[in-house]
């Protein structure tokens, strides 16, 4: 079926279909489509209790925070067991990941739990509850004692001769502040901001 056929028939494509179709078009690159795909699509009208949209958003908030943590975990692991590798000639540089990683997992949990507070939220629990593991839970406990400093990475990233700075906690509080407005900009009404 050529494009032109299959176009006609977009006001005809269930909603799932439109999804695996607009993320097609994403994953080349095809603006084009993706916004002749959204224009087609029929618009919806959804009843619901207030406080459900807000809470959508906050959940996926803790989604996209669980998913950095677990991350900067795997990182850390990865690099720690690359330290055994005897053939390695740069060990410095697992040692500084390593690093790096446990650095970003403490920062960034500490700008999640002042984020959280802001909003009047547990953040520990808008983890917890998004989350089904246990790793989580058990490294955070044990991280900061395995995180240098901000100053002793920075020393540590002049030896080796690399440009740049770790983030700070306060740098990573003001992203999550970024993204949440960037989510509420449209405000809460279920309809992404847009008079009917």
């Amino acid at each position: 079926m050529n494009t032109n056929s299959l176009a006609r028939m977009y006001d005809r494509l269930a909603p799932m279909e439109r999804v695996a179709l607009i993320a097609a078009a994403d994953a080349r690159g095809d603006e084009v489509e993706q916004r002749r795909l959204d224009a087609t699509a029929p618009v919806i009208h959804l009843r619901f209790a207030d406080y459900l949209w807000p809470s959508i958003k906050i959940n996926t908030l803790a989604l996209i925070y669980l998913t950095e943590q677990l991350d900067a975990l795997a990182n850390y692991w990865h690099a720690l067991w690359r330290l055994d590798d005897p053939t390695d000639a740069e060990p410095e540089d697992w040692l500084l990941m390593a690093d790096m990683s446990a650095y970003y997992f403490v920062c960034n949990a500490d700008a999640w739990r002042r984020f959280g507070s802001e909003l009047n939220l547990d953040p520990d629990y808008l983890a917890i509850s998004n989350y089904r593991g246990w790793l989580l839970q058990f490294c955070a406990q044990r991280m900061p004692k395995n995180a240098p400093t901000r100053e002793a990475l920075i020393a540590r990233y002049r030896e080796q001769g690399r440009a740049g700075e770790p983030l700070t906690a306060d740098a990573m509080l003001q992203g999550w502040r970024h993204i949440y407005r960037l989510m509420t900009e449209g405000g809460d009404s279920g309809d992404g901001g847009q008079k009917p």
